[in-house]
């Protein structure tokens, strides 16, 4: 085999190698991020996700009360005001 061939074979192999060892490092890079984020993620029991439902359903109810029903018994200033500070409160929960 010409020596340049050889040196082609061995350059595409020593790439392919880099790359190949580039893949194994991220995978195991992913694989310790996975393991991280499942163990922070069992930090949280069902009941934690059971409120947080019901806390995003009342956030929904609260601001339709808003929209809908309320216009009537206050202004639109006082409407807008008392949305805002829903909201600011929701958000920080």
């Amino acid at each position: 085999m010409p020596k340049q061939k050889k040196l082609a074979v061995y350059n595409s192999h020593t790439c392919l190698g880099k790359t190949y060892q580039e893949l194994v490092r991220s995978h195991e890079r992913q694989l310790r991020e996975n393991q991280e984020l499942m163990a922070e993620l069992n930090s949280f029991d069902p009941q934690f996700f059971e409120d947080l439902e019901d806390l995003k359903y009342n956030y929904r109810e609260v601001l339709c009360h808003f929209d809908t029903c309320s216009y009537e018994a206050l202004g639109p200033k006082e409407m807008r005001s008392l949305r805002t500070a829903a909201q600011k409160i929701i958000t920080k929960i």
